[in-house]
């Protein structure tokens, strides 16, 4: 059985997670419209943005079952 999505603000060991939520979801969603060359370029700054929120109180994310799924 699925567990509940579960929302909290992000804490700073969840970085490394979210960073690599980012870039497999900027991967997927960007494919069609921009080179790989360009969207690698873009995920290389993600670890700034998301640091930055992070230490700010500002990154929300959801979960299930211990697996990060969404932030924003």
């Amino acid at each position: 059985m699925r567990q509940e999505l579960i929302f909290r603000l992000a804490r700073i060991n969840d970085i490394g997670d979210l960073i690599e939520l980012q870039r497999r979801a900027m991967r997927a969603l960007a494919a069609s419209a921009y080179p790989e060359a360009q969207i690698d370029a873009f995920a290389a700054h993600l670890s700034a943005s998301t640091n930055a929120l992070v230490f700010a109180g500002r990154l929300h994310l959801a979960e299930r079952d211990g697996e990060i799924v969404a932030c924003g």
